[in-house]
């Protein structure tokens, strides 16, 4: 049964929980861009409904791709301050969950800029690490 984490938003994971819905439950184009975002190594994607964001911003944890409605975030390689991810997953220690977690999105919205914005971050990335690693 699909979760509503706002009467406007869903909230995809991997399993599904008591807060989000499992992400074999999307349909086939939202599967799509978690497939999308998880070959690029993103964690997470949020897709807002109204504000628009631009550009590229790093916090401890994650380099973060904003593009129009949609942001997308990948771990870093080596986190600020010897930060830890703490997904739910075990994947063992010090080692980066490579794949998909969340996907945050208007139930209602137009997919197509979404995958732009990821297509987007991994060039972004490749370019943040040959530049920086």
């Amino acid at each position: 049964m699909a979760h509503n984490k706002h009467k406007n938003f869903i909230t995809y994971s991997a399993r599904g929980s008591d807060t989000t819905t499992s992400i074999k439950e999307a349909p086939l184009s939202v599967q799509n861009l978690w497939f999308e975002g998880s070959r690029i190594g993103a964690s997470i994607i949020r897709v807002r409904s109204h504000k628009n964001r631009q550009g590229y911003s790093s916090g401890d944890t994650f380099h973060a791709y904003h593009k129009d409605r949609t942001s997308v975030y990948i771990p870093k390689a080596t986190p600020k301050r010897n930060r830890q991810l703490s997904f739910k997953a075990t994947v063992g220690l010090g080692k980066v969950n490579p794949t998909m977690q969340i996907l945050e999105m208007p139930i209602v919205c137009d997919i197509q800029p979404c995958f732009r914005a990821v297509r987007e971050a991994d060039t972004g990335n490749r370019l943040v690490n040959a530049i920086f690693s």
